[in-house]
Parts: C-alpha cells; structure tokens; sequence
C-alpha cells in the first residue's frame, strides 16, 4: 500500500541533495555584495542636478537621507484664466423641502432614541415624532415630479 506524500513507513528519509548554486542563482558572497552597493547610495545626498523637471527649488534633504517625490516644491504654474463659476448660496434651498427632509430622517431617529432612551415618555412626544415622520414623508413625497420629461431621447445625465 502507498503511503501518501509526507508520511513515512519509519525509514529514514534520504538527505536532499546540495543543490549546483552556479546553475540556479548568485552566490551569498555576490548577493551580500550587491546589497551593499546598493544600500551604500542611501547614506549620499543628492546632487543638485537630481532635482524635479520644471522645479525651482532644491531638495529639502540631510546629510544620510535620500529625497522622496515629495522633498520638491512645486514651481508656480500660471493659471490659464479659468475662474469656476460662483456657487449658489446655501440659503436658496426651499424651506419647506428642508424641514420635510428633517422630518423624514429626524423622525425615525426620535423614535429610536425615544424607544432606547425614554420608554416612559408622555403621548405627546411620540405623537409628535410620529407627526414630524409622516408629515416629512409626505411632504417629500408630494414634491416629486409628476411626471417625466419625454421631449429627450436620451436617458444620461443633463450637465
């Protein structure tokens, strides 16, 4: 009967055989070397002439460190005149959707809060909650568009 791979029959198992190192790869001496050149860059700083393409300034490096892509400031770009429009002012949202929407999210939550923290609460606080949740609901819903405008053969976006 086989035995599967990994288990043994109590026979000792043959020793691996030294694997040709010239064959298969680098020496441990040629490894250790080249490490060693390469991490004997890390204690030399740069020189000016390793700065950013287009940047005015020099590298903010010390003695022993090496620069990043974030040890160079940015040279002054001229703007093109673009100029974003002035954005809409935060008080031009209609009111009523606005308290229709606290409502409609405010309302749940007070029932939650009314349910894990005041269970014992008079009438008129859930009744209110209740109000302010169905009236919210209502509102947000009654101000949907009716109906859709068909004019457009297109179902993307209107930028």
């Amino acid at each position: 009967m086989a035995l599967p791979p990994g288990h043994s029959d109590g026979a000792p198992e043959p020793e691996p055989e030294p694997r040709d190192r010239s064959a298969s790869g680098p020496t441990d001496e040629e490894v250790d070397r080249r490490f060693a050149e390469l991490t004997a860059g890390f204690e030399t700083p740069l020189p000016p002439s390793a700065t950013a393409a287009g940047s005015t300034s020099a590298p903010t490096t010390t003695p022993g460190t090496v620069g990043g892509p974030r040890d160079y400031a940015v040279a002054d770009v001229p703007e093109d005149g673009f100029e974003p429009a002035e954005p809409e002012p935060l008080s031009s949202a209609d009111p009523v959707l606005v308290l229709a929407w606290i409502g409609a999210i405010g309302g749940p939550i007070a029932f939650i809060l009314l349910l894990i923290l005041w269970q014992s609460a008079p009438a008129i606080v859930w009744l209110t909650a209740l109000t302010a949740l169905l009236a919210g609901w209502t509102v947000v819903i009654w101000r949907l568009p009716r109906s859709r405008n068909r004019s457009d053969d297109d179902d993307g976006a209107v930028l």
